[in-house]
């Protein structure tokens, strides 16, 4: 589950009974719009995760629609992801 830090402790209430594996705090998401042959493009986000591992960007988590393609990474890899994302949506 990702929400912003203003609806942590009401997911905390709702879950409260449930086993946490995992808390990241201190997250940031960036989304790309992907071209429309997207769907018909092989290794599209191969290309992209791949940009970023190159970089030492670790990705935390990776949520894509056919349209759009969002990673969250720590807010201190913020601004070195946007200029790699930046850099790789032009390539494509």
């Amino acid at each position: 589950i990702i929400v912003d830090r203003g609806h942590a402790r009401k997911i905390e209430q709702i879950f409260a009974s449930e086993e946490m594996i995992s808390f990241n705090k201190d997250l940031a998401t960036i989304t790309i719009a992907l071209p429309t042959i997207n769907s018909e493009t092989y290794g599209i986000y191969y290309y992209i995760l791949k940009q970023l591992a190159w970089e030492g960007i670790n990705i935390v988590e990776v949520v894509s629609t056919a349209n759009e393609f969002s990673v969250v990474v720590k807010k201190s890899d913020l601004k070195r992801a946007h200029e790699i994302l930046t850099l790789t949506k032009q390539g494509l």
